[in-house]
């Protein structure tokens, strides 16, 4: 593995980006529902991460299926190419995607029509789905509607301004290699 991005704030934030080694040699028991081998690799990239990281660390699933620990918050992404992890003490919530057509392609299914007017190009249209995956992830219970329930209001150089419901939410927002990064930590 090697790092690409790291960014640590004092001892309560650490954000890590990562390349995706897909030989990589591991002796992890891969839980027997995931079956596609893209996502075999992907989680075996991240728990190795984590381990490498923090080797203490027990991470578990939340009843929604979201990545926990104790005394603290985690949340995991990855693409074909990268993985991210964020650890934060209280509440994190990461995204990484590639920029590529198939989020505008989509757009009608996840953006609301302000959202299509003003976020109308390939970039843009990654951001907010980016976007909209870190709301649910902070939300994390399901049954939300992302045209209706997730807004994104403003899209600027290293963050974008978002709703989760009536709540107003600003997401860190960095661009590298063709890809968009969006976090949040508390």
């Amino acid at each position: 593995m090697k790092t690409i991005f790291k960014h640590i704030k004092n001892s309560s934030f650490t954000l890590v980006v990562d390349t995706i080694d897909t030989n990589i040699e591991h002796q992890l028991q891969v839980p027997t529902n995931i079956k596609n081998q893209k996502k075999i690799i992907e989680w075996i990239n991240s728990r190795q991460l984590i381990k490498t990281l923090w080797p203490e660390l027990n991470l578990n699933r939340n009843i929604y299926g979201a990545p926990e620990i104790q005394n603290g918050a985690i949340s995991i992404s990855h693409t074909e190419k990268y993985i991210a992890v964020i650890k934060t003490k209280n509440k994190a919530a990461i995204d990484i995607e590639k920029v590529r057509p198939k989020a505008l392609k989509l757009s009608k299914k996840f953006m609301n029509q302000q959202e299509l007017i003003k976020f109308n190009d390939e970039l843009n249209a990654t951001i907010c789905w980016s976007a909209k995956e870190c709301l649910f992830k902070i939300h994390q219970k399901g049954n939300i509607n992302f045209c209706d329930d997730l807004k994104v209001e403003l899209i600027k150089k290293d963050f974008v301004i978002c709703f989760l419901f009536e709540k107003r939410i600003k997401l860190n927002y960095k661009k590298f290699d063709d890809h968009v990064l969006l976090y949040y930590y508390e």
